[in-house]
């Protein structure tokens, strides 16, 4: 027979007193489970988006574009980055796929190896270009940056 916990605990202090046996961890009761509160379900924001802001003590309303922002930054991924991205996969595999198609040294070999280089280069000038006005537009809209934010 396992020992209730009032017992166990009385044996606990005779142990001190009366320097009896330690009681076992095996032949303790089940203890009581603990409940937690539920985490929020995946995919929900773990913040509000309210039409105030504090900035400097001072409460400021929400700009229509500050909002607009804060929205867009919600959405995890960016699923129209992602296929973007996809795309340009897609396409510079494409060519490579070709130029392994062609005669090596030949001037078709070379022009899709250029057309490839080229496809590469705008593509990161173009994502240079969006990454700079989408700063720009932060700072207008006087979006606070988190620590380790990257400011373009």
């Amino acid at each position: 027979r396992s020992p209730n916990i009032e017992s166990s605990a009385q044996m606990s202090f005779s142990n001190i007193e009366g320097k009896k046996e330690q009681p076992s961890l095996v032949n303790m009761p089940p203890t009581t489970s603990v409940s937690l509160p539920k985490p929020p379900p995946i995919g929900e924001p773990k913040f509000q988006i309210t039409n105030k802001v504090i900035h400097n003590e001072v409460m400021e309303t929400h700009s229509d574009e500050l909002e607009k922002i804060l929205r867009e930054e919600m959405q995890l991924p960016p699923w129209s980055k992602v296929r973007g991205l996809f795309a340009v996969f897609l396409t510079v595999l494409a060519f490579l796929a070709l130029s392994f198609a062609t005669r090596c040294g030949t001037s078709g070999f070379w022009l899709l190896i250029i057309v490839n280089a080229l496809i590469l280069v705008f593509s990161s000038i173009y994502n240079r270009a969006t990454l700079l006005l989408q700063h720009q537009r932060k700072k207008k809209a006087r979006y606070t940056f988190a620590i380790g934010d990257i400011r373009w």
